[in-house]
């Protein structure tokens, strides 16, 4: 079976929706599919492309594409820039168009193509979901269409014994984790307010963002660059705790990595976090996230066996979204709509 994905940003990118296509098309490769990955030349950056040399990769305006089943990362422009006949699913992953009650403050405030999305959500999106044979959503949420396919992200949970075996040796430092794009929506600036709020010899603030994302005293946070995918999981392992200070999201993928690795996570209390069903720490501002991080970085320095019975706990409770149980699921979901189209 040829199995296209469509996307509306090169992979080079470096996101989440890249990462997830990646790997999703890195593991239908394997289950033997003659898979197809076709992006939009926007938001080209320096991550490397890592798909299977088998996988073909075409990043172009416009495409035609002949496969047996289409799976689209959706936003309303994709289905006119990616033309195919074969059986369709929209992939509802941008808060934007995923969520019940986009916010046309935070939208407008990522830039014009995001505002856009936005007004296409609100008034356009439901009637033209109809055009596709189903849907697929990440969390919980109503979608005015027939075929709803309820999925969560996945995660690698093999990382797990590695990550926390780690952990056995306290590091010298308290290490505070970000991980993400240096971007309003994604909560960065709250991060750098939170670097002011603390401080300590043996806490150090880290970041995978380019250098250029601080301001002139933003205090002293260690600027990564970009972290391709395969050391991230060093990062996390080190890591004493994740923030993750998001404003919007669809699902915290982030989040599920962090505590794969056994790190605490801070973020805030979005549906999308609550719905994970996960021992989070809960924070609604900057002062709330700063207390929570006291109360880790007391357990971290005055009873580690304490710390590291919470990261043993943590990256038990995630299992329930390893990618071992997960992607099969995925396959199933293509195979179902491929052989039974809507008619």
């Amino acid at each position: 079976m040829r199995v296209g994905l469509f996307h509306f940003y090169s992979l080079t990118y470096g996101g989440g929706g890249e990462r997830f296509i990646t790997e999703l098309a890195t593991y239908l490769s394997s289950r033997g599919y003659a898979v197809e990955v076709h992006t939009l030349p926007w938001g080209r950056g320096e991550a490397p492309i890592e798909l299977p040399s088998d996988v073909l990769y075409c990043e172009k305006p416009v495409h035609r594409v002949r496969v047996d089943v289409a799976y689209y990362m959706y936003t309303p422009l994709t289905p006119h820039l990616f033309f195919c006949s074969a059986p369709k699913v929209a992939g509802l992953h941008a808060p934007v168009v995923a969520e019940e009650h986009p916010s046309a403050i935070d939208s407008f405030r990522q830039g014009p193509h995001v505002f856009a999305a936005f007004l296409a959500r609100r008034f356009a999106v439901p009637g033209h979901l109809r055009m596709f044979d189903a849907v697929h959503i990440v969390m919980q949420a109503r979608v005015a269409h027939p075929r709803v396919f309820f999925l969560p992200n996945w995660v690698d949970c093999s990382h797990r014994d590695q990550a926390l075996q780690a952990r056995e040796r306290k590091p010298s430092k308290f290490y505070v984790l970000y991980v993400g794009k240096p971007s309003y929506i994604k909560g960065f600036s709250r991060f750098v307010e939170l670097r002011r709020l603390i401080d300590g010899e043996d806490i150090e603030f880290v970041a995978t963002v380019p250098p250029d994302s601080l301001a002139p005293g933003d205090g002293n946070i260690k600027c990564l660059g970009m972290v391709p995918h395969q050391q991230i999981w060093d990062l996390y392992a080190k890591a004493a705790v994740l923030v993750h200070p998001t404003r919007r999201e669809t699902f915290g993928r982030v989040i599920i990595e962090a505590l794969a690795s056994g790190a605490p996570v801070v973020t805030t209390n979005l549906p999308a976090h609550t719905m994970l069903g996960l021992p989070l720490e809960y924070a609604s501002t900057v002062q709330e996230m700063a207390t929570r991080i006291h109360e880790l970085y007391t357990e971290w320095t005055g009873d580690y066996s304490a710390y590291l019975a919470r990261s043993r706990r943590l990256a038990d409770e995630v299992s329930k979204y390893d990618a071992a149980t997960l992607l099969p699921q995925y396959e199933a979901m293509l195979t179902t709509v491929a052989n039974e189209p809507s008619t």
